[in-house]
């Protein structure tokens, strides 16, 4: 591109103007009360607009693959032994929806000292995190 053709190209076209944002507030969230436990990254959340009971949830979101598998085995473990029947494993979809967490955790669960605990993984519904998290079913504690 020569020199004149350069400067009328810089004359005829015009930059890309972004459109200017709404500014309008958005409806306030449902009211949810979040209680922390002592165990990193595990939050129980309430939904009390729903009134959905509380589900016990861990977030491997940010956590090493090492750190993950770990943490998972430790909560699982505790959270049965406190009765709990359901859980909200927390894994995030990773880039391009293949994460490694996400694509370990049910391996995760095949390990001994969990299998007999868990009697099922499944994906979560859309409302709960979908293919970002999962369900996990504990058994009965034994008296």
């Amino acid at each position: 591109m020569t020199d004149g053709e350069w400067q009328h190209y810089k004359a005829t076209v015009r930059p890309v103007r972004k459109k200017a944002r709404d500014s309008g507030l958005r409806a306030a969230a449902k009211p949810v009360a979040i209680k922390r436990q002592r165990t990193a990254n595990v939050v129980e959340r309430t939904d009390f607009a729903a009134g959905s009971p509380q589900l016990p949830r861990l977030d491997l979101h940010g956590m090493t693959e090492a750190a993950a598998h770990a943490a998972l085995h430790d909560f699982v473990i505790a959270q049965h032994a406190e009765g709990a029947r359901q859980l909200l494993i927390i894994t995030g979809k990773g880039r391009g929806g293949d994460g490694i967490l996400r694509r370990n955790l049910p391996l995760w669960c095949e390990h001994p000292a969990l299998q007999r605990l868990i009697t099922e993984l499944a994906l979560a519904p859309p409302r709960l995190g979908g293919s970002g998290a999962f369900l996990v079913s504990l058994s009965k504690p034994k008296p």
